[in-house]
């Protein structure tokens, strides 16, 4: 029997959202503003490529506990922990980089990218 680690479940079902095709919406945004996230959960890490990200597309860092992601991955998730900047606002374990302007720039294909992996579950 398998027994997944909660950090392997939430970077492989935030892996999964990003294969292209899985979804036609989110694939138009990539195809108009490609970027790179760096997942890390607990500390490990992995990254994911929106699109195709180029030398000159935003670079995202979010970083956060298994706690954090799973709560933000549930399928009816708690007021304060529905999307990035909420959960960025109510849990001090969650954190996005470089900043707040690359986050608000890139806010619409990664809050697709969320429902995408909320919807995978």
């Amino acid at each position: 029997m398998s027994t997944s680690r909660p950090t392997e479940s939430v970077l492989d079902r935030l892996a999964s959202a990003a294969v292209s095709g899985a979804d036609a919406e989110l694939d138009l945004l990539a195809r108009f503003g490609p970027v790179a996230v760096v997942i890390d959960c607990d500390g490990e890490r992995r990254v994911v490529r929106l699109g195709r990200p180029s030398e000159h597309s935003d670079e995202v860092t979010l970083r956060g506990t298994a706690a954090d992601w799973t709560a933000l991955l549930d399928p009816a998730p708690s007021p304060g922990l529905h999307d990035l900047l909420s959960l960025g606002k109510s849990a001090t374990t969650f954190t996005v980089s470089p900043s707040l302007e690359v986050l608000v720039r890139n806010l619409r294909i990664l809050n697709r990218f969320v429902e995408v992996a909320r919807e995978t579950a």
